[in-house]
C-alpha cells in the first residue's frame, strides 16, 4: 500500500485471510491490533487497535493518526488477531510505502 507523508484522519481498510488465502471470519474475536515497523531494523512505529467493520467478510479498519507516517520510507505491517487470551494469530507481512508529500 502507498501512503502520503504526514496525511492522517483517513481510514485504511484491510481484509484478513488465513494461510490458504481464504477470508477469515472474525466473528467473536476479542481484539485486533495494527502494527507497523521500519523495514530496515523492524523497530515498531505503530501498535494500535483496529476496528472490525465486517466480521464475516474479515474486514478491518484503521484510522491513521497524526504522526503515524511522518517519515518517508518503506515499512512492514501486520494485523494481530486475538481470539482469546491464549490464542493470537498474526497475518502475513504486507508492505507499506510512505511517499513524500506534494507541496
Amino acid at each position: 500500500m502507498e501512503l502520503r507523508q504526514g496525511d492522517y484522519g483517513y481510514i485504511i481498510t484491510m481484509t484478513v485471510k488465513n494461510s490458504s488465502g481464504v477470508v477469515e471470519d472474525l466473528t467473536g474475536i476479542t481484539g485486533i491490533t495494527f502494527e507497523v515497523a521500519t523495514i530496515d531494523d523492524l523497530r515498531n512505529i505503530i501498535s494500535s487497535a483496529a476496528v472490525v467493520s465486517d466480521a464475516e467478510a474479515g474486514e478491518v479498519q484503521y484510522t491513521v493518526q497524526d504522526g503515524d507516517f511522518d517519515i518517508v520510507g518503506n515499512y512492514v505491517g501486520v494485523l494481530k488477531v486475538r481470539y482469546s487470551v491464549s490464542k493470537i494469530l498474526t497475518t502475513k507481512n504486507f508492505n507499506i510505502t510512505v511517499k513524500r508529500k506534494l507541496t
